[in-house]
């Protein structure tokens, strides 16, 4: 997908005000993408898309209290994408974050046309990373992984394809006609199954196999 119908509504949190207005002003150039503000710190940032409702945040990894921020942001607006900015070549940093449901990574060595699709993913409920990233998460997990019936049930499966998708266990209950509560008991096995720690790696792993 190159382009949306309405213009994609994004919030800028990045401390340093060059990377800042740089960032804002190279992803208006490409017409879909509307930046409705630009912020320093994680505290204005929650008051700025508690009131502007953004479609996705483009937060600096390296800011303080990053963590705090992604869990308050997840309670307070179920739909907004967070995609993390700057991240360091972390695979436990990055597993942390997805654990959190944040899906998208762009680190220090991406372009902005990396971030660009990063941001299109989000939009449709997928999951991008840059070569490097999948790399990163897979590099310390299991040399195969298999995803078939003698491995994971229909179920478990039907979950994981929805899981990659970025929806909550809410929505994956919803679509599936089963409980919140038996899709997370769903999820935990499908980690277990795939030997990985986070919703995010699961993903990674599933792209890697298609």
């Amino acid at each position: 997908m190159d382009k949306v119908q309405d213009p994609i509504r994004i919030v800028v949190t990045i401390e340093t005000r060059i990377y800042r207005e740089g960032i804002a002003q190279l992803l208006e150039n490409y017409g879909d993408i509307e930046v409705v503000a630009t912020v320093s710190n994680p505290q204005e940032t929650v008051e700025i898309c508690s009131a502007t409702s953004p479609h996705v945040l483009l937060l600096d990894a390296t800011l303080p209290e990053t963590l705090s921020t992604v869990r308050k942001l997840r309670e307070d607006l179920e739909n907004i994408k967070i995609i993390l900015l700057s991240m360091k070549a972390s695979r436990d940093q990055m597993s942390k974050f997805a654990g959190e449901g944040v899906l998208e990574f762009v680190t220090r060595e991406d372009s902005i046309d990396d971030l660009r699709q990063s941001i299109i993913a989000a939009m449709n409920n997928g999951f991008w990373c840059s070569s490097r990233v999948a790399q990163l998460l897979l590099e310390q997990g299991p040399a195969r992984h298999e995803l078939g019936d003698s491995t994971l049930t229909r179920q478990q499966d039907n979950v994981l394809q929805l899981l990659v998708s970025g929806i909550s266990n809410k929505e994956i209950a919803r679509k599936l006609h089963i409980e919140t509560a038996t899709v997370k008991n769903h999820v935990h096995h499908i980690l277990q199954k795939l030997q990985v720690s986070s919703r995010g790696e699961a993903a990674a792993v599933y792209r890697s196999m298609m």
